[in-house]
C-alpha cells in the first residue's frame, strides 16, 4: 500500500471533500487523515480514515497575543508533521486548507513529497496562497479561482455521491414527519428546507422563528437548526426542526426551496439538485468568502442572496415568493452551473500524481 496524506479542519467544509475524494482513489493507495487531536476534523473522520495528530497554531483575526507564538508553534508543527510524513513514507499530500494544513503542506514542500490542493472557494484561503506556488497543482470548484494560478486546474466541487440521490416521497421519513407534525397532515405546500451549515447559524435560525407564522401560511419549513444552537422547540404545524441530519440527500429530496449561509461545499450541492436558493452569507470574522460565493451563485441566475444585517420578513417571504413564482428558471440555471462532480477528477490527479512520483 501507498501512503495518501489528506489534511484540512478548522470547519467542516475543511473536511467533508475527503469524504467524496476517497473512493475514487486507486486501491493501492491507503488514505491517512492529519489533523488535530482535538479538532472537528477528527470527530468527523473517526473510523474512516486512519488519523495522526499534530499541534497546529490558528491565526485569530486581528490584534491579539496569542498571534504571536504563532512562528514558534508553527515551527513545531512542521517538525511534528515531518516526522509523520516520514514515518507514513507519503506519496502526496492533498490538502484542502484551513490552518490545519499548513504545517503539513511545509513539511511536504521540505521533504520533496508532491502537494495537491483543492480550494473550495470563489477566491483562495490564506493557507491556500501561502501554499500555492510550491504545490503541484492548485485545484478548483469555481473557474475563476484557477485562474488566479499559474498552476490552477478547475475541476469543479467534490460532491458525496450519496448527497446526489434522490429519496421517494414515500421513502422519505423527514418529509413524512414534517407533514405530520402538530398531529395534522399538511395541505402539502411546497417545502422550504432551512440550515446554516455544519453547527447551524444564529441569525438564519432566529428569522426563521421570528417569521414562522408568515412563512407557514404558503410554505411548510424543515429546519436543521444545529446541535445546540435551539434551546426550545417550536411546536407548529408545517415547521419541524432538527438539530442535525445524517442524511442530506433526504432533506434535499424533500426541499422545494432552500435558505442556508453559503459556505462553498453546501452551496455546490444545492445547486448540483437545481434547488433555487436564498442566501445569507455570514458576514461576520471572515474574509467575506461566503459573500464572494453568494454573488456568483446570484449572478448566475441560481439564487437569490440577502443581507444578515439588514433582512427581515417582508424581504424574506418577497424573495422566497419570487423564486418559487419562477422556480423553472432559477432550477435550470442551477442545474446548468453544476459542472459535474469533481470528486473523480481530484482522485485521478492524486492518482497520477503518485504514479508519477
Amino acid at each position: 500500500m501507498k501512503n495518501v496524506i489528506f489534511t484540512g479542519g478548522g470547519t467542516a467544509g475543511h473536511v467533508t471533500p475527503f469524504f467524496a475524494v476517497a473512493p475514487y482513489l486507486e486501491r493501492e493507495l491507503n488514505p491517512i487523515f492529519v489533523g488535530r487531536s482535538d479538532g472537528l476534523e477528527k470527530r468527523m473522520v473517526d473510523g474512516t480514515f486512519e488519523y495522526m495528530s499534530i499541534c497546529a497554531p490558528k491565526l485569530y483575526r486581528g490584534i491579539k497575543l496569542s498571534n504571536l507564538a504563532i512562528p514558534f508553534k508553527l515551527i513545531s508543527a512542521v517538525s511534528d508533521a515531518k516526522e509523520i510524513l516520514k514515518k507514513t513514507e507519503a506519496k502526496v499530500v492533498f490538502s484542502k486548507g484551513g490552518y490545519v494544513a499548513l504545517p503539513v503542506c511545509l513539511a511536504a514542500f521540505s521533504l520533496d513529497i508532491p502537494v495537491v490542493i483543492h480550494e473550495s472557494d470563489f477566491s483562495p484561503g490564506l493557507t491556500t496562497k501561502l501554499t500555492a506556488s510550491k504545490a503541484k497543482f492548485v485545484l478548483t470548484s469555481f473557474p475563476a479561482c484557477a485562474k488566479k494560478f499559474k498552476n490552477g486546474v478547475y475541476v469543479g466541487p467534490p460532491i458525496r455521491e450519496s448527497l446526489l440521490k434522490t429519496v421517494s416521497d414515500t421513502d422519505n421519513s423527514l418529509l413524512k414527519a414534517l407533514r405530520k407534525n402538530g398531529g395534522k397532515k399538511s395541505a402539502y405546500k411546497p417545502v422550504i428546507l432551512v440550515f446554516g451549515g455544519g453547527s447551524g447559524a444564529k441569525t438564519i435560525n432566529e428569522i426563521t422563528l421570528k417569521n414562522l407564522n408568515m412563512l407557514t401560511s404558503s410554505y411548510d419549513i424543515l429546519h436543521i437548526c444545529g446541535d445546540g444552537q435551539m434551546k426550545e422547540k417550536t411546536e407548529k404545524q408545517g415547521y419541524m426542526s432538527v438539530p442535525f441530519v445524517t442524511d442530506m440527500a433526504k432533506a434535499y429530496s424533500a426541499a422545494d426551496l432552500v435558505i442556508a449561509r453559503c459556505g462553498s461545499n453546501s452551496a455546490w450541492e444545492v445547486t448540483a439538485r437545481g434547488l433555487p436558493a436564498l442566501y445569507i452569507p455570514l458576514k461576520k470574522a471572515t474574509r467575506g468568502d461566503q459573500i464572494q460565493n453568494a454573488k456568483f451563485f446570484t449572478e448566475s441566475g441560481a439564487a437569490l442572496q440577502a443581507d444578515e444585517d439588514t433582512v427581515d420578513g417582508e424581504e424574506l417571504l418577497r424573495k422566497l415568493n419570487f423564486l418559487r413564482n419562477n422556480y423553472a428558471t432559477y432550477s435550470l440555471a442551477a442545474k446548468s452551473l453544476y459542472p459535474g462532480n469533481g470528486a473523480k477528477r481530484i482522485a485521478e490527479i492524486i492518482n497520477e500524481t503518485v504514479k508519477n512520483d
